[in-house]
């Protein structure tokens, strides 16, 4: 800040002979003027100095508002800190450049974990790196030129065998934990539904708002499994397969372990002899739960498939889901005045595959609603010729007619 300066006159202070008197009032009127002066430079500072103090203060004040216009820098994501000796580039031949995922941090972590597994799934490195290296010596061989096919075949054919046996074990086993996991996470959100209801919420909004909505179908799949009595004890068997024998098992007040009653009443045997006894096993708790659940279907509509004892087992343990497809098609069969147990051997055959009899069936079955939905088209282009010309040619027509005299032939038979 710029100051004012006043200059002043210095005080007269020499006196003049025969003028003393007027000479000392004149001095005094100086030095009353002087002390006036020096009086009003002083307020002129203060006044000087308590605005500046003002706009001092006013600045301070304005600054913040300054501050809150200035946009603030947008912050960086976190890079994810690679572990030591892992690079984006692949260093081998079995990894990936992670430039891919860099973006995704739990991506990345869970990569690095992949990658830098050695022993494998079932967790014997010995074993892994034996098949590594049998995949890395024999990537290129040449059949033909073998001195010995045979003997390397067996060799490689073992340990296929044993490899895959193990796999199998630790499939379930890794299944089993997930599962054991997800029946923790159905019994926690079964805690929490009837506290929504009881603040007035309904359960699928509230968990659509404080979770995710595209995960209820999940939480769904893991609360029904959950709400069986001690459905932990059976993680092993995997969330599909105890969701299916809810379907058939009873739970009641009196019975603490309804799966316990389930397998003990049919009796399922595990058998650690064979190739694959937790997938065997686990075979025969399908087969039972869909023998349950045929006879629940019979007494529920009160008539009787005359399905043979045993087929629906050595139908299962080929591999035949009994899904609602099937189950459609047995009660297909009955009605039409079919052979179910007929339907089912063929399954059997077949190993599991569907075949013509069934397939045709079901399309003469549905051949008025076939005929309906013809006379509903003709209806929809008799409307509106241009729709006629653009899908409809010749040749289709042509076709048609063809197949309806030939029906009408047969119908003459």
């Amino acid at each position: 800040m710029n100051k004012t300066v006043i200059e002043e006159s210095p005080p007269i202070d020499t006196q003049i002979e025969g003028d003393s008197g007027e000479k000392n009032d004149k001095s005094g009127k100086a030095s009353q003027g002087a002390e006036a002066v020096k009086e009003s430079t002083e307020k002129s500072k203060k006044k000087e100095t308590k605005m500046a103090e003002k706009k001092k203060e006013k600045g301070s004040k304005k600054a913040p508002a300054k501050k809150v216009a200035e946009k603030k820098p947008v912050a960086k994501p976190k890079k994810n800190k690679l572990p030591p000796g892992v690079t984006l580039k692949p260093q081998h031949n079995e990894h990936m450049d992670m430039e891919l995922i860099k973006e995704s941090p739990p991506l990345m972590d869970a990569y690095v974990k992949v990658s830098d597994n050695l022993s494998g799934l079932h967790g014997n490195k010995q074993l892994e790196m034996k098949v590594k290296k049998f995949c890395d010596e024999y990537s290129k061989i040449d059949w033909e030129n073998e001195k010995n096919p045979g003997k390397l075949l067996k060799k490689l054919k073992d340990l296929t065998i044993f490899y895959t046996t193990t796999l199998n074990v630790a499939d379930s086993t890794m299944s089993g934990i997930a599962c054991k996991s997800h029946i923790r996470q159905g019994m926690l959100l079964l805690l929490q539904k009837p506290g929504v209801k009881a603040i007035g919420k309904k359960w699928e909004k509230w968990f659509d708002k404080n979770y995710n909505k595209r995960k209820l179908r999940s939480a769904v799949n893991y609360m029904s499994v959950a709400e069986i009595p001690n459905a932990i004890r059976y993680a092993i068997f995997g969330l599909t397969r105890l969701k299916k024998m809810k379907e058939v098992i009873k739970i009641t007040a009196e019975d603490p372990d309804p799966i316990y009653t389930f397998l003990s009443k049919n009796k399922l045997v595990f058998d650690p002899e064979c190739d694959n006894p937790i997938d065997e096993f686990n075979k025969e708790v399908d087969a039972a739960v869909a023998e349950t659940l045929v006879k629940k279907i019979e007494e529920k509509n009160k008539l009787d498939y005359g399905i043979q004892a045993g087929l629906i087992n050595k139908t299962v343990m080929e591999g035949v889901s009994f899904d609602n497809k099937v189950i459609r098609n047995i009660n297909l069969i009955h009605e039409s005045g079919g052979d179910v147990n007929d339907y089912l051997k063929r399954r059997y055959i077949n190993k599991g595959k569907e075949f013509d009899v069934i397939e045709n069936e079901n399309k003469a079955k549905g051949f008025r609603k076939m005929v309906a939905e013809i006379k509903e088209t003709v209806e929809v282009f008799s409307g509106d010729l241009t729709k006629l010309k653009e899908n409809v040619d010749d040749d289709q027509i042509d076709t048609l007619e063809k197949a309806l005299t030939e029906l009408k032939r047969l119908k003459n038979i």
